[in-house]
């Protein structure tokens, strides 16, 4: 089982990005894990510069585990996001919209986990399973889940 801040560079998952409109591409490492099974699943960008990926390993519910990292420089760099409330993995995650970044919604087979101050500190909302989440802003944010669920959060 990998721990935190512990996963060799061949095993996180990578992101592209361009800051040139697809002229050229380069990657960046998460500390998120990558490989067979494992990866990223989701990825927010709250503006240009500050966003946040989310995902694991999808053969594993461990809690703890390294599933979401943030970006400052558009993408370039990423840094852990300390660990979410709900096991692993994230299926989806999202910023809320009019929050300046500091709103997120995480959803897994674990559950819904929210964050107000950027992904400093994770509260579990919810331990079904979901599936997917939007948000149009802190009275608007939707997640879906198995079996036809569909569930509004609202924050204030």
């Amino acid at each position: 089982m990998a721990t935190r801040g512990s996963l060799p560079a061949t095993l996180r998952a990578r992101v592209f990005h361009t800051e040139d409109f697809a002229l050229s591409w380069s990657t960046a490492d998460t500390p998120v894990a990558g490989g067979e099974g494992a990866g990223l699943t989701s990825i927010s960008m709250a503006d240009g510069r500050v966003g946040t990926v989310f995902g694991g390993n999808l053969d594993s519910r461990d809690a703890g585990m390294d599933s979401a990292a943030r970006t400052t420089d558009g993408g370039g760099s990423w840094t852990p996001l300390p660990a979410l409330s709900l096991p692993v993995p994230v299926y989806g995650g999202a910023h809320v919209s009019g929050t300046g970044g500091q709103a997120l919604i995480a959803v897994g087979p674990g559950g819904v986990d929210v964050s107000v101050d950027g992904g400093s500190t994770w509260a579990t909302l919810d331990s079904r399973s979901w599936w997917g989440v939007g948000s149009g802003g802190a009275g608007a944010s939707w997640i879906v889940g198995p079996d036809g669920c569909v569930a509004r959060i609202g924050l204030r």
